[in-house]
């Protein structure tokens, strides 16, 4: 993730650098242990997977009755 409007250079260089890390056994190993993993998306699918989920926990949070912190 970077801040909005990050310029499309250095996003692209972040998704350079980024990819490599992620993908190393030892990376996935250390989130493993953390309770999470690794899954590599470039920016344009990544932004797209995030945008699901934001709608779909929409739904799902007042549904089962979390309150929303003010």
């Amino acid at each position: 993730m970077a801040p909005a409007n990050t310029p499309q250079a250095i996003v692209a260089r972040l998704t350079r650098a980024m990819e490599p890390i992620v993908q190393q056994q030892a990376f996935k190993e250390k989130l493993f242990g953390m309770g999470c993993y690794a899954r590599w998306k470039p920016p344009a699918a990544f932004a797209s997977f995030i945008a699901g989920e934001s709608k779909k926990w929409a739904r799902i949070i007042p549904a089962v009755g979390i309150p929303r912190e003010e």
